[in-house]
């Protein structure tokens, strides 16, 4: 769980880095809380219960300073990234549930409803920016969304200074949406039927930009076969 930890107490600040490369800023702590933590037999068990929650938190945004400004670069496709974030979740019951090879339709309860909250509709602010919020039936947990919408980065190359895209992300997920998300699913299955685990495991971002890069490779592979026709 813990990567790494450090005390201030000048500033009554303990810093964790996560196994899974977060880094948050605890404050107000007092010092006989961190030497507690320095006794402690499990320190992933005692940061769950008497840190995680229990005091204000800070989470840590690192930033190259040879490279500060290079968030411009993503310009040309910011707009499309955060749209991309709703079109997936709002065509998730969509793809997910269409008929594969087999024709055997999906239902899992991941698809279903949502393990949190009791919310039933769900709000895509980006989906249609022109026409304002829509409302989507089925809220789809950011556990399965976002591994899967981390695979699209490999279809983002750098040009004259910008990112751009390989391919059309939305034509894309049109395309093969139905197999990326039962490619999360499947691993949301694995990990007990818990989305926000499946969220947490860095395999499945692998996974994920394994499967996008196989899908991207696999539709220019068929378009160049049929110009060779």
């Amino acid at each position: 769980m813990l990567l790494a930890v450090g005390y201030d107490e000048n500033a009554r600040e303990l810093r964790v880095i996560f196994r899974s490369g977060d880094t948050y800023r605890y404050l107000n702590v007092p010092p006989s809380t961190y030497a507690e933590f320095l006794k402690a037999e499990s320190k992933g068990a005692y940061m769950k219960t008497h840190v995680i929650d229990v005091y204000p938190s800070r989470r840590v945004w690192f930033v190259d300073e040879d490279h500060k400004y290079g968030f411009r670069k993503f310009e040309p496709i910011a707009k499309d990234v955060l749209r991309l974030y709703d079109y997936v979740r709002f065509h998730w019951k969509e793809k997910y549930n269409a008929a594969d090879e087999s024709g055997k339709p999906g239902g899992r309860k991941e698809a279903k409803v949502r393990k949190r909250g009791a919310r039933r509709l769900s709000t895509y602010y980006f989906l249609e920016p022109d026409k304002g919020p829509v409302q989507g039936d089925v809220p789809i947990e950011k556990g399965l969304a976002l591994p899967l919408i981390s695979g699209f980065r490999v279809l983002i190359q750098e040009k004259n200074g910008k990112f751009e895209w390989l391919a059309d992300p939305f034509k894309f997920f049109d395309m093969w949406g139905t197999k990326l998300a039962r490619t999360i699913m499947n691993a949301s299955e694995l990990a007990g039927g818990d989305p926000i685990l499946a969220g947490r495991d860095p395999q499945n971002y692998r996974q994920m930009t394994s499967e996008v890069r196989r899908w991207y490779l696999e539709g220019e592979l068929a378009k160049r076969n049929g110009s060779n026709k």
